[in-house]
Parts: C-alpha cells; sequence; structure tokens
C-alpha cells in the first residue's frame, strides 16, 4: 500500500453509511463537470478481495456510497457522494474485483419528478423553489436569481424536476450544477467558491498549464479557445467544477474556474492526482 495515502469507502444507505471500507485495494476513477440535467459526476471504481457481505452491499444497486480519499498528514476527504447504479463481481487473475458504477445523486435526480401549476405573475423563485424541494439537494445560489422576475401568464410543467428547474433558470440567465448532493444555482460564467487555493510545483501543481487549443504544428491559438488550460495536480478533493483556483507556474498565472475535474487514484501503487481543465477568470 502506498505509504502516504488513504482511501474509504462508506457504502449503506443515505441515512446510514453502515459498511466501512480501508484495509482493501481500491482503485477509483470520478469524472465531474458543471453539466446540469439527468447528467451527474459518476465514477468507476474498483474493490479487490472483498468477503461476501462486502460484495453484496457494494453490488446492489440504489445503495448510497461516500468516497473518501487525501494523504496521511491530512483530513480524509470526500470526493463523491453518490448512489452505485451498478455493481459487478468479476475475476482478474487470481483476484475477484467488484466494478462499481457510481453516480452523483443519481436517485434523487431519477426520483425527482413533479406537477405544478401556477396562476398569473407568479415569481420565478416561487417556481424555482418548488422544483429544488422535489429534488431534495441542500442548495447554494437563491440568492442569484433576479427579484421581481414573474411569469405573468402563469406556468405549468409535468416531468423530471431536473429538465424543469434547467428551464426556468434558463429563462432568467441561470444555470445549475449539482457537486456532492450539493444544488449550486449560478451564472454560467459564475464560480461557486473561491477555494483561497495556490497551485505551484511546491504546492501539489504536477504538470505545467497548456492550452487545451495547444496545436503539434501551429503556434497559433485559436482565439476562442486561448483562455482555456489544462494541468494535473496532486489529489486535493475540494477541485470540483464551478470552484476557482490560483495558479503560478511558467506558462500560467492567474486564477482558474473549473470546468471539468477527473479524479484517478489507488491506495496502492499507481496514479494519484486531479486531471484538470478550466478557464482563466
Amino acid at each position: 500500500m502506498a505509504f502516504n495515502r488513504q482511501v474509504e469507502l462508506l457504502v449503506g444507505t443515505k441515512n446510514n453509511e453502515g459498511l466501512k471500507i480501508t484495509q482493501l485495494k481500491i482503485d477509483f476513477e470520478v469524472k465531474k463537470t458543471t453539466a446540469s440535467g439527468t447528467k451527474t459526476n459518476n465514477a468507476k471504481i474498483k474493490v479487490y478481495n472483498c468477503n461476501d457481505d462486502t460484495a453484496k452491499a457494494l453490488c446492489t444497486a440504489g445503495n448510497h456510497l461516500i468516497l473518501k480519499a487525501g494523504y496521511l498528514d491530512e483530513v480524509v476527504t470526500t470526493i463523491l457522494l453518490g448512489d452505485i447504479v451498478k455493481g459487478e463481481k468479476k475475476k482478474d487473475g487470481t483476484n475477484t474485483v467488484i466494478e462499481l458504477e457510481v453516480a452523483d445523486g443519481r436517485n434523487q435526480v431519477m426520483q425527482g419528478n413533479i406537477s405544478v401549476s401556477y396562476g398569473k405573475d407568479t415569481d420565478v423563485s416561487t417556481v424555482v423553489q418548488a422544483f429544488t424541494d422535489a429534488l431534495g439537494f441542500p442548495v447554494k445560489g437563491n440568492e442569484n436569481i433576479p427579484a421581481g422576475e414573474k411569469y405573468g401568464h402563469g406556468y405549468s410543467f409535468i416531468g423530471m424536476a431536473t429538465d424543469g428547474l434547467k428551464q426556468v433558470l434558463n429563462r432568467v440567465g441561470l444555470t445549475y450544477t449539482i457537486q456532492n448532493e450539493m444544488l449550486y444555482i449560478k451564472g454560467p460564467d459564475q464560480s461557486i467558491e473561491n477555494l483561497g487555493l495556490k497551485l505551484t510545483k511546491d504546492t501539489g501543481l504536477l504538470t505545467l498549464p497548456t492550452h487545451l487549443s495547444d496545436k503539434t504544428n501551429s503556434s497559433t491559438i485559436d482565439e476562442t479557445t486561448a483562455n482555456k488550460w489544462k494541468f494535473n495536480t496532486m489529489l486535493f478533493p475540494q477541485l470540483m467544477p464551478g470552484a476557482v483556483c490560483a495558479v503560478e507556474s511558467s506558462t500560467l498565472n492567474g486564477n482558474i474556474m473549473i470546468e471539468e475535474a477527473t479524479f484517478k487514484g489507488t491506495n496502492f501503487d499507481g496514479d494519484f492526482i486531479v486531471e484538470i481543465e478550466g478557464v482563466e477568470k
């Protein structure tokens, strides 16, 4: 086991994470974006050589799962809160492997069906509240909804709350993202949090930032993507899409709002990194 890492899984129900896994080999890849609707953050996780009771819990679709990771000299922090979509038991040589697919907030998203009807001059904020109540996530960013915006002729909707929420927020120039079972309401270019974190080669920056539009045979950068960057860091769970961090390097000095983050790790030898794509702010 890699001496300076720790990875932890908690599995059970939303209100009772009864099973804790720390000593088995655990590999994970968690892909996070700011996408809205039914597209949630997702993970592929492998757990090696567990007993039958553990395998049963892991292979039960709908069970709740918390993935935590970090370094031994720090508090182990949550990377993903989610629901097990699929679990399969496989053989890999002499090892038995449970392969999991997990999605952030999937149960609440898929069960969040709603039928609403409002009369004339209903506030947009009232309609948004109905959708967020149906989903049941904690919410941040309600203050971004413009005061006084109304549906002059009334409003009605039947369907998935995520679809209705997206529709209503788009009307007032907003969007939303679900990160670790928290729903954030925001403008398209608005950050959800400033992490107060500066990444340098001495504080966890593993690769030099490069433009997403880099071209092998050209020094010309597409003006539409010139402010988009990619780089790798040590595994910091707080680097979630929508958050802002500072980067100091020979290629980039500035603030980056994260658009996509892929967390790759294992508690044995292998990657323990975050692959970041973001926009310079």
